[in-house]
């Protein structure tokens, strides 16, 4: 079985993530790593029957048995990816996303709907907006859903607004639906800003690239 991972120092690291806007020290860089190789993910179909568990770093290696102490921050680590990410990897079955927008997103809801966005709202146009449902949405999200409707409520819209500051979002209308008196649902209608709508085309391009050079190949092999 292929494996893939990536060598690096945590001072290369603690630099990339200060050029995104992200300070941490050493010793949180270093925890956050090893969290990742005890922390387990698993993918399961609607039955609840898992279809793959491994750690999000199967493997993290260090150079000696004293860098684990994180004295120093030229310390090389090696981090083994998941299997779903080396299998997307060699298939290259990834997309291709706005990686410094997603990382200047303060806000943990408004960065998982980013990178939703960016994934799944491949027609993205004035024409074609995105109409996601406030509950079926926040329970999908690693947020959760809360048992107060109002904290539901609030949560969507400042994650709304912080997409709307970083330009990803153009404006968005938000539809309640009522049983009554009591608001049990909220139909979104967000609108994309011509910024993130060039992206998406770009990750369609290249994802139709990808396509059709395996198409070709494929028909390659097939004629020989």
């Amino acid at each position: 079985m292929v494996k893939i991972g990536v060598l690096f120092t945590f001072y290369e690291l603690r630099a990339e993530l200060r050029r995104n806007k992200h300070e941490f020290k050493l010793s949180e860089i270093k925890e956050a790593i090893l969290v990742c190789r005890g922390a387990q993910l698993e993918t399961v179909t609607n039955d609840n029957e898992t279809v793959i568990s491994s750690s999000f770093f199967p493997m993290v290696g260090l150079t000696t048995r004293k860098d684990i102490q994180m004295r120093e921050g030229d310390t090389k680590c090696y981090v083994q990816f998941n299997p779903l990410v080396t299998e997307s990897i060699l298939k290259q079955t990834f997309r291709l996303y706005d990686y410094s927008t997603s990382m200047s997103i303060k806000s943990p809801l408004a960065r998982y709907m980013h990178k939703r966005m960016s994934h799944y709202w491949s027609q993205a146009s004035a024409n074609d907006p995105y109409t996601p449902r406030l509950i079926p949405y926040l329970s999908g999200s690693p947020r959760g859903l809360s048992d107060r409707m109002g904290s539901n409520v609030r949560a969507m819209k400042i994650a709304l607004d912080v997409l709307v500051e970083h330009e990803v979002i153009a404006s968005y209308k938000a539809k309640r639906i009522t049983e009554g008196k009591k608001l049990v649902d909220i139909y979104y209608t967000i609108f994309p800003t011509d910024k993130f709508v060039k992206t998406v085309k770009r990750a369609n391009y290249k994802s139709n690239s990808i396509r059709l050079k395996k198409d070709l190949h494929t028909i390659s092999e097939t004629s020989l």
